[in-house]
């Protein structure tokens, strides 16, 4: 919407979001040719902040920063979720009811959180269909100088190019790479900075 587009271009254009991030995303798009995105978490939402195409088709819905997905079923929406405290996944799930968006989407109460503590256990998480059926996205954290978890980028596929196995054999890496950049890359812009430029909720 009109509203959205002029609050992203505002929120963009004060932060240097393109020149610390968009490199390390591209070496992601460079090595797996699909789509690598970064998010935060704003309300009930991922909202997109950050992208680098590989021009090939991904998913029905398009998506570039600004767009916004249901957290619940987005895989960087649950690693977000994952790096906060139990008080606050209790009160976000009590104010934004799981709800079925596939055949496939989770939405027990607790297998989610079983979900979440896996998440979070391993440092990645991958969800398959449960948003779009056909579709697999695989996200890691971005964190600041004391291991918060502020940010989250992903990368997705289609069923047809990866299968869950390749997803965390072969894709894993490159993101996990990319983050390690990018936390870097943010942690030296200045912590204040960060934490000024994600906050865009206010659930710092």
């Amino acid at each position: 919407t009109p509203k959205v587009l002029e609050l992203g271009h505002s929120y963009l254009s004060t932060w240097r979001v393109t020149d610390l991030v968009r490199p390390g995303l591209q070496t992601v798009v460079d090595a797996l040719r699909e789509n690598c995105s970064m998010g935060v978490l704003d309300g009930q939402d991922v909202v997109y902040i950050a992208r680098a195409e590989a021009r090939r088709i991904v998913q029905s819905a398009i998506i570039s920063v600004g767009s916004r997905i249901p957290a619940t079923v987005s895989s960087m929406g649950r690693m977000l979720l994952a790096g906060r405290g139990a008080a606050f996944v209790e009160e976000f799930l009590k104010r934004y009811p799981l709800r079925p968006f596939t055949d496939a989407t989770v939405t027990d109460w607790r297998a989610y959180l079983d979900i979440l503590a896996r998440v979070r256990e391993q440092g990645w998480c991958l969800v398959d269909g449960e948003f779009e059926e056909g579709l697999r996205s695989l996200a890691v954290p971005i964190t600041d100088t004391d291991g918060s978890v502020i940010a989250a980028i992903n990368v997705g596929a289609p069923t047809s190019r990866a299968t869950a196995k390749d997803m965390v054999e072969q894709f894993l890496p490159h993101l996990q790479e990319a983050s390690r950049t990018i936390s870097q890359a943010l942690q030296l812009a200045g912590r204040s900075d960060i934490e000024g430029s994600l906050s865009l909720g206010g659930q710092r």
